[in-house]
């Protein structure tokens, strides 16, 4: 809450400060903006772009790994999935406005570091201490996130028979410690062997995998378990979900052509998990067979 209040004020004072001049600021020459539109060039930034995007999005279904504690999941997961998202969204478009409110594009795209140059201008006193507070405070907040979602997919691997059986274990607070462990093993493994870009870009080629996976499982669900009574139906099926699984399909064809690299890394390390999957279930197949 103390956050949100520190952001909104800085957003809020965006729309009474002066924007800041031009200046010296260098013209948009040799950015995007310069591109010619029809262009593989104009193609390989948008990718980018919408990769970024697409990972500052990822979390939204995170309310579905806490779905088994909720006393009224039919009510509680889509409105915190589809009202979350819109929320998020709201915010950032604001964000966004409020920040080219007060820089303009040049002086923009010439910044390292926006959020701080904005807070100068609006609070020349503070305001640079401002957004340091307000970033460490927010990382907080994701790495707390991350902790409480990564660790419950591996207990339920672990406790449904698709991974070891110890990442199903908990402690006497109800906190999943081995697959915590884990967890914390292989982000900080990912940390120390890549760039942050390289992670972003290695990241958005699993998620949209994992999308794939997600609306094909839709279609798969609808046939093998028609019957079946549905908490929640999705709008508009099957147009809307097949137009989100073509896109995302295209999305991924772009993202791995435009930077193949971290889709040999993606495509490795699912290898790599798929193999561990099998060695696992053959242990677990031949434990059983007497």
């Amino acid at each position: 809450l103390a956050v949100g209040s520190m952001l909104m004020i800085l957003v809020g004072g965006c729309f009474f400060t002066e924007p800041v001049s031009v200046g010296a600021a260098a013209p948009l020459t040799k950015t995007v903006a310069s591109l010619p539109w029809r262009s593989a060039a104009m193609l390989g930034a948008l990718v980018t772009a919408l990769r970024s995007v697409l990972v500052t999005y990822d979390g939204w279904y995170s309310p579905i790994y806490t779905a088994e504690e909720s006393t009224d999941p039919s009510r509680t997961m889509p409105l915190a999935i589809i009202g979350g998202a819109l929320l998020v969204a709201i915010l950032y478009v604001l964000i966004n406005i409020a920040l080219l409110r007060v820089l303009p594009l040049p002086v923009l795209a010439a910044s390292a570091l926006p959020a701080a140059d904005v807070a100068r201008a609006v609070l020349p006193r503070g305001g640079a201490e401002l957004v340091t507070i307000i970033s460490l405070v927010t990382v907080l907040n994701l790495i707390n996130a991350g902790l409480l979602m990564a660790p419950r997919i591996l207990l339920g691997l672990g406790r449904d028979g698709f991974f070891v059986q110890h990442a199903a274990v908990v402690g006497g607070g109800g906190t999943p410690q081995v697959a915590l462990g884990m967890s914390s093993v292989v982000t900080a493994i990912l940390i120390l062997t890549g760039t942050f870009e390289q992670i972003v870009a290695m990241a958005a080629v699993l998620f949209l995998l994992c999308y794939l996976s997600a609306y094909a499982s839709v279609f798969a669900l609808r046939r093998s378990a028609g019957v079946q009574t549905r908490p929640y139906r999705a709008f508009g099926y099957p147009l809307t979900t097949a137009v989100a699984f073509v896109g995302t399909l295209l999305f991924l064809v772009a993202a791995v052509l435009e930077d193949p690299r971290s889709g040999e890394i993606a495509g490795g390390f699912l290898l790599v998990c798929t193999l561990v999957y099998r060695w696992i279930r053959r242990r677990r197949l031949t434990r059983r067979a007497p």
